[in-house]
């Protein structure tokens, strides 16, 4: 279903990247109408599948310079035991499905927006990052926000720009909406978001 710019309220309206959103909206063809809901979906679905497909980058663990722990017999003993506790509930045998090629070309060309559309507004860019990042890594944007010391609600404008801004260039290159393949299964990592 398609809005009129008459149905947006008049604050979003006062945003010039919110207008020229409005207005790249209304003369898009049908198959080619994004939202700011549709671009971070299609985002957040990008980050999680690359962080899940590429994994940890940096050492293994802590200490990987210092020589291995050496465990005593009842300690490995306790551990056997652990595992054993562990298979039996089935945790181990779980079945990971790799992503596919749609799915990879999918998110790589998510991945290549924010420096196609978002290019000219360096703050607005550095914001959107900085929720990417959060997606990725499954932390809360609020936490990275007070962490960097940025005001949330602040945050959260920039990145609604980010998303309109990236949003406006879809629609104007003509660039067909295609949500995640499993966007029923996303979930709002601290939902306010």
């Amino acid at each position: 279903m398609r809005l009129t710019v008459s149905e947006l309220p008049k604050v979003v309206m006062q945003d010039p990247i919110a207008r020229a959103w409005a207005q790249a909206y209304e003369a898009a063809p049908d198959a080619c109408l994004w939202t700011a809901e549709d671009v971070d979906a299609r985002m957040a679905d990008a980050m999680r599948l690359l962080s899940s497909t590429v994994g940890r980058v940096g050492p293994k663990r802590e200490g990987t310079g210092m020589p291995a722990y050496r465990h005593e017999a009842l300690d490995i003993w306790f551990q056997q035991l652990a595992e054993d506790a562990e298979q039996r509930r089935g945790e181990k045998n779980r079945v990971k499905l790799r992503p596919g090629a749609d799915e990879i070309s999918m998110m790589e060309q998510a991945i290549s927006w924010q420096a196609r559309y978002l290019d000219q507004h360096a703050g607005v860019r550095r914001v959107y990052k900085t929720w990417l990042y959060a997606k990725a890594t499954r932390r809360r944007f609020a936490r990275v926000c007070n962490k960097i010391g940025w005001a949330r609600s602040t945050a959260n404008r920039r990145r609604w720009q980010g998303a309109l801004l990236i949003a406006t260039g879809l629609m104007r290159d003509e660039i067909p909406l295609q949500l995640p393949l499993h966007f029923e299964d996303m979930e709002d990592d601290d939902g306010m978001d």
